[in-house]
This record gives C-alpha cells, sequence and structure tokens, in this order.
C-alpha cells in the first residue's frame, strides 16, 4: 500500500504537458551519457508497476534508499536572516556529530565526470510557454544557446551565443 502511494506520487510528477517536463526531456537528448546527470530519471506507473519484470520494485526502493540515503553522505545547508551567528549555530549543533562522522575525500582523489554536453557543440534550449510567468512577450519562445567553454575544471567562463526565436 505505500509502495502503490509512492509510485502514484512518481506518476503524477511526469507531466508531459507542462514546459518543464518538455525542457528536461529535450536537455536530456544532448547529455553527454557519462555524465551523472543521466542516471536521473523519472518513472511512471507503467515503467514501475506494469511493465516490471522480474524487478521487485518495493524491495529495490528499499536497496537504493539504504545504499543513498545515509548521514554520512549528508551535506548541511543553511539558509537565514538571522544575525546572530550563536543562534545559528544552536540550530546546526543537533548535527554536528553526524556531519563530523562524514568521510572527507582529498580533492585529488575525487572523479570529476566528463563534460554535461555530449560533442563539441553544445546546446541548452529554453522553452517558454505563452502563458508562463517567465514569457515577457506574451508568445511562446525557443532560446538556443550554445556554451563556448563549460569546463568547470578550468577558469570560469560565462560566454553563452543565444539565439531567441520569438
Amino acid at each position: 500500500q505505500v509502495l502503490a502511494r509512492e509510485i502514484r506520487r512518481v506518476d503524477s510528477e511526469l507531466d508531459l504537458e507542462t514546459v518543464f517536463s518538455q525542457l528536461e526531456f529535450v536537455t536530456k537528448t544532448f547529455i553527454n551519457p557519462e555524465h551523472p546527470y543521466t542516471k536521473n530519471g523519472r518513472g511512471n506507473l507503467e515503467s514501475l508497476e506494469t511493465n516490471v519484470k522480474d524487478i521487485n520494485v518495493g524491495e529495490r526502493l528499499i536497496q537504493f534508499f539504504r545504499q543513498r540515503y545515509l548521514a554520512s553522505r549528508a551535506v548541511l545547508v543553511v539558509v537565514s536572516n538571522q544575525q546572530d551567528l550563536s543562534s545559528i549555530e544552536r540550530w546546526i549543533a543537533p548535527f554536528s556529530v553526524t556531519l563530523s562522522k562524514k568521510k572527507q575525500i582529498p580533492i585529488e582523489n575525487q572523479h570529476f565526470p566528463g563534460c554535461l554536453f555530449r560533442g563539441r557543440r553544445r546546446k541548452h534550449l529554453v522553452l517558454y510557454d505563452k502563458s508562463s510567468s517567465t514569457s515577457t512577450t506574451g508568445k511562446e519562445n525557443l532560446i538556443i544557446q550554445w556554451v563556448l567553454n563549460e569546463d568547470y575544471r578550468g577558469p570560469i567562463k560565462t560566454n553563452v551565443v543565444e539565439i531567441a526565436f520569438v
């Protein structure tokens, strides 16, 4: 029953009629298959309930949580408008024991994936529905961007060539 409820939640998140879902689908076609972003996906009723051949989805879900949702992998982010540092320290104190156990990996041993987009010609597609709050013209927009340098290991450059179709 809990598993069925979670499958329904996942299915409800996959709405291909939304501009965001369409943008995500189009963007994924340009992604380098070796990049970790390709491991992120969405399921639906068909993939999680109907077309599950010899896979125990509930068991795989528990296995995933046991492997991935570990305190030792946690990162604490605090956003506050609190001016008093002692208040913030009180807020994060309960987490300090868990976070201090986190294994620190030396930077030279960390794996950095290849470029996000495959090939030398990297594209970003931005779609705005005419009813979207981000559309300034009230019309449907298609923006294509080519990133000139996206290797984050070197100096940061934000050179982008952009073509907009309105």
